[in-house]
């Protein structure tokens, strides 16, 4: 019987570079319960890290929790934030870093994660997402986010099932847009139609 020799080589190693983009803004985030568990970082075992995800069409945006306590799941934390891009076999990445500070900091910036259908204001710090159809950006903590137009405001209005009812000592009949409603003077259309 002949044995055949494995000819194939080992497959080179990639190797990552990182660009520090940003470090140093404070922010209050709300941690998804989604957090994955602690794992060892890669560069240094010894210290642990959480990671999520926030999708954008196209792709994702990794979020790393720099801590190893998996009871911030679902909870705000204070954190300093560090973006970076990753660039492995000439793709390139946006990373998020949050590392929890001990004492809580007042937040300097809040930390959001937008499709490009949002209007990038000139004050903000915005990191364009490769690839993807968003962007990541730090924005005055005091700010309010305020969403685009929605396309559904515009769309032509929605068809609804009447019944015409008579209301109860009163002859006049009222129109009702669903009839679960009929009960509720609140959810009801106050429109009389004529008899």
């Amino acid at each position: 019987m002949r044995t055949q020799r494995n000819t194939l080589e080992a497959a080179p190693v990639s190797t990552a570079t990182y660009e520090t983009l940003r470090t140093g803004a404070f922010v209050a985030i709300k941690l998804p319960k989604s957090l994955s568990e602690p794992q060892p970082r890669r560069d240094d075992p010894d210290k642990m890290i959480m990671h999520y995800i926030v999708s954008l069409r196209g792709g994702v945006v990794n979020i790393y929790v720099h801590s190893g306590d998996y009871s911030l799941a679902g909870r705000t934390i204070h954190a300093m934030v560090e973006v970076k891009i990753k660039t492995i076999d000439g793709r390139r990445f946006l990373l998020v870093d949050l590392h929890p500070v001990d004492e809580p900091v007042e937040p300097t910036h809040k930390l959001v994660v937008l499709p490009n259908t949002f209007d990038q204001l000139e004050h903000w710090e915005v990191f364009p997402t490769p690839g993807m159809n968003g962007f990541a950006a730090l924005i005055r903590a005091d700010e309010k986010l305020v969403p685009p137009e929605s396309k559904k405001a515009t769309a032509a209005p929605r068809k609804v099932k009447v019944e015409v009812v008579r209301a109860g000592g009163n002859d006049e009949p009222q129109v009702f847009a669903d009839p679960k409603v009929r009960n509720n003077p609140f959810g009801a259309l106050s429109a009389l139609v004529g008899k």
